[in-house]
């Protein structure tokens, strides 16, 4: 006989969007089943580059201490480089922001500490190792949701479900949604080594040829190292001998980083695919269900956008729902709200992201000899440059929490 709990929100999916969603929720008052199919927070994490205007609301939300107690590392700029030579080279000091630089945090170690900070309220559950299997259903309304562990099944009726289960979302699975694809095309993939000596506290590019590879500055004794591959390729990637992988990979990074890869990349298993998505539902609810984060709107890679979206959406999203929610069933007027405050920001954010790989994987003989020289000067000259970057540290529009 399965269980069976009443709760006002259940929200599917304990990542960053899901968990401060819940967090927030629960302070406010509101019962919350928070559902998560891994039994711990423990996996790696492609993304985990926060921004300085995500810093601002974890300080405007009472969590700065928090936050900087799991030991993130400040970015303090990024550089890129052309054919190995320096291309650009920005210190995020000179974007004039509040706090001058962007956060290379561990998200296992966030998500476990706003799961604490949910904890303290009465009125949260946190319900890991249960995957989500079925909508339960009254008429046309979503009025809850059957998860299932390795021993037994639960049913939870509620207000409202909210999927923020991810890029593979099964709740959007379920409920049939339809999205908008506009998916690069290109895959990344992610490994660590540890770094060389002196390592610089900068995130890097390397591109030319066609090819773009990406450095983040080293966390716990690790440097994440990305690598740019064509959509689709990685399955016949991985059937080559890693000795050929390595030798594919290193020629554009510099000579002391590719030491480290050739001495530390071992397995091929320490490789791990980003298949790239960037797309959007088209509506994202319906009655009794709401989709927020990467289960809405995926996000490119491109300038480290997905963990601060989904941190902006769960705001939005708690600001709307928690009144509505201690009185019954939330209207879908309430969900459509959400939609409109949070669509304009991720389409615009979207097509600003697919505009940099299309410069850098371009193997266009004029734009790699004459274009890509140029660009960076130029941009500076008429402030696109500082106001694309401002855009990507700060978003588009003002989310406060409230």
């Amino acid at each position: 006989m399965p269980q069976t709990l009443q709760t006002q929100c259940t929200i599917v999916g304990a990542g960053p969007a899901g968990v401060l969603l819940a967090t927030l929720l629960a302070r406010k008052g509101v019962e919350v089943v928070l559902v998560e199919r891994h039994s711990d927070f423990e996996r790696e994490f492609p993304g985990e580059v926060m921004q300085a205007g995500c810093v601002d609301l974890f300080e405007e939300l009472g969590l700065l201490d928090e936050l900087f107690s799991t030991r993130p590392v400040k970015i303090s700029g990024f550089q890129i480089f052309h054919r190995k030579k320096p291309w650009l080279d920005l210190d995020i000091e000179s974007l004039g922001l509040r706090r001058p630089y962007a956060l290379n945090i561990s998200q296992p170690r966030v998500l476990s500490m706003l799961a604490d900070q949910a904890k303290k309220n009465p009125a949260f559950q946190l319900l890991m190792g249960n995957a989500a299997v079925e909508l339960m259903m009254e008429g046309a309304r979503v009025a809850g949701l059957a998860a299932r562990s390795a021993s037994e099944e639960i049913r939870i009726r509620a207000n409202l479900v909210v999927a923020a289960d991810g890029r593979g979302s099964t709740v959007r699975r379920l409920a049939s949604m339809e999205m908008r694809r506009s998916d690069p095309p290109f895959d990344v993939v992610w490994f660590k080594v540890p770094p060389p000596e002196g390592a610089p506290l900068r995130a890097r590019a390397y591109f030319g040829h066609g090819q773009l590879a990406i450095l983040v500055p080293p966390r716990d004794g690790l440097m994440q190292i990305g690598w740019v591959i064509p959509k689709g390729s990685y399955g016949d990637l991985r059937k080559k001998r890693l000795e050929q992988i390595k030798e594919w990979i290193v020629p554009f990074y510099p000579e002391e980083v590719q030491l480290q890869i050739r001495k530390h990349l071992t397995d091929p298993g320490q490789m791990v695919l980003l298949s790239v998505i960037s797309s959007h539902l088209k509506e994202w609810s319906k009655d009794g269900l709401l989709f927020i984060g990467d289960a809405c709107h995926p996000m490119s890679p491109v300038g480290g956008q997905g963990i601060n979206i989904a941190f902006r959406d769960a705001v939005v999203a708690a600001n709307h729902l928690a009144e509505p929610l201690k009185k019954g069933p939330v209207p879908l007027d309430v969900l459509k709200k959400i939609e409109r405050e949070r669509e304009g920001e991720i389409d615009r954010i979207q097509k600003l992201q697919s505009a940099p790989p299309r410069l850098l994987m371009n193997r266009n003989w004029f734009v790699e000899n004459i274009l890509a020289p140029i660009l960076p000067p130029v941009m500076k000259l008429t402030g696109q440059l500082p106001k694309m970057l401002r855009t990507m540290a700060l978003g588009i529009t003002e989310v406060y929490p409230k």
